[in-house]
């Protein structure tokens, strides 16, 4: 069944998710992970991808870039079209150049995503071994490293990852991933391990680089104050489905599916009676745990007996589209 959520002008998209749904196996049964996922990225927009952890965001970006998680990741349906080619038609030299050249990732830990016992510098000229260039890569790396903000090279190319702060990592990541000016970036929670003045700083850098570049950007978060700040156009996400999407500012005035407007509820604000948080109660089911209709009934304040066995499909609403029966 079409459970598409983008929101106009797929012809126009730089990159088309269509029911997207990502299995991995084990040894008594297959656990899907995602379920007919469909979103578009525009050519220059920042798209914000947003839920809780476990929800299937970073699966959904892996995918995108032909990662699926070994052992035992399928893809059960659906396509990813970059440019209108199916990245999962491609063999591996052709993902290869995808990869870092077209299309390109800032992970979610740094430390995590680097090699511990190679240097900076080696890292970073490890990009032009596998993809050709007409510049000189040594000066790219350089200039990068200004526009992230850092200008001590000699120190940051001779350091190994442990001798640098988590937000200079990230800085460098942001570097690495501009090497060959992709036209999509995915970033995956790239403030998560940070506090909240370099956080800023940072999306203020990936803001600036994306506009100066015209590059689109996926920004995966569970955070939605800042999707509200930075995002055009934003993707809501719950135990592996798109709940609801729709363009920013209409999604901040009306949210329509009761999980974005728990998101919603859960901003502390000033002037918030008592100055609570209003959490939304439970947690998300796991894979191959998934209830049976609506898989937020269990967490839903509004939920009816229609809920519990009906699984609801899309409803649109002038630009926006939503799961849910009301």
């Amino acid at each position: 069944m079409e459970t598409d959520y983008s929101i106009e002008g797929r012809e126009s998209s730089l990159l088309q998710v269509s029911d997207l749904s990502i299995g991995i196996e084990r040894i008594d049964q297959m656990l899907q992970l995602t379920d007919r996922v469909s979103f578009d990225i525009r050519g220059g927009e920042i798209h914000g991808l947003i839920g809780e952890s476990g929800c299937g965001k970073s699966i959904s970006s892996l995918a995108i870039m032909g990662m699926l998680p070994e052992p035992g990741g399928t893809l059960l349906s659906g396509t990813i079209r970059f440019r209108n080619e199916d990245i999962f038609s491609l063999d591996q030299a052709g993902l290869n150049a995808l990869r870092g050249d077209k299309i390109s990732m800032i992970f979610q830990e740094p430390f995590a995503a680097m090699n511990p016992l190679i240097r900076i510098g080696d890292q970073m000229l490890e990009v032009f071994e596998y993809h050709s260039s007409d510049f000189d890569g040594n000066q790219k790396i350089r200039d990068l490293l200004n526009e992230v903000g850092l200008t001590d090279h000699e120190r940051i190319l001779k350091s190994f990852p442990h001798e640098l702060s988590g937000g200079m990592l990230q800085r460098i990541m942001i570097a690495m991933s501009l090497l060959l000016d992709p036209e999509l970036l995915i970033a995956d929670e790239p403030t998560t391990a940070l506090d909240v003045t370099v956080q800023a700083q940072i999306m203020s850098l990936i803001v600036r680089l994306c506009k100066e570049r015209k590059m689109s950007v996926l920004l995966i978060s569970h955070n939605i104050s800042l999707m509200a700040q930075y995002a055009d156009r934003i993707s809501v996400m719950y135990a592996g489905q798109i709940v609801e999407s729709n363009d920013m500012v209409p999604f901040l005035e009306n949210p329509f599916h009761p999980y974005s407007r728990g998101l919603m509820r859960a901003i502390p604000t000033l002037d918030q009676e008592n100055n609570q948080i209003i959490s939304i109660r439970g947690q998300v089911p796991e894979p191959g745990k998934y209830p049976r209709g609506c898989r937020f009934k269990d967490r839903c304040s509004d939920a009816t007996e229609q809920c519990l066995d009906e699984v609801p499909e899309k409803i649109s609403q002038n630009k926006g589209k939503y799961r849910c029966h009301y």
